[in-house]
């Protein structure tokens, strides 16, 4: 059995990542106090906003995967048959 992923699964998990550090620091630096508030707002802001929409992307690429077998084949949304989608 082979499984077929997109290539854009990979950067995605990747820039969601990164964009969870981002609000983990963003909390870190609002608990210890900062002067400059706003970084941290900001952080948190950006991180959670953009972590969010990213993390919606990976998982909705992560579940259209196209998987071969011997003796069939898995699309990824379904197959047509006679008009009607169908999922196999």
């Amino acid at each position: 059995m082979k499984k077929y992923i997109s290539k854009a699964t990979k950067p995605l998990l990747f820039v969601t990542l990164i964009c969870c550090a981002l609000l983990v620091i963003g909390i870190i630096l609002a608990f210890i106090e900062i002067p400059n508030i706003g970084l941290s707002i900001g952080l948190i802001f950006i991180g959670g906003l953009l972590g969010i929409l990213f993390l919606v992307c990976y998982l909705s690429e992560t579940s259209r995967t196209l998987i071969i077998d011997t003796d069939k084949m898995i699309f990824p949304r379904g197959a047509e048959i006679n008009g009607k989608t169908v999922f196999l």
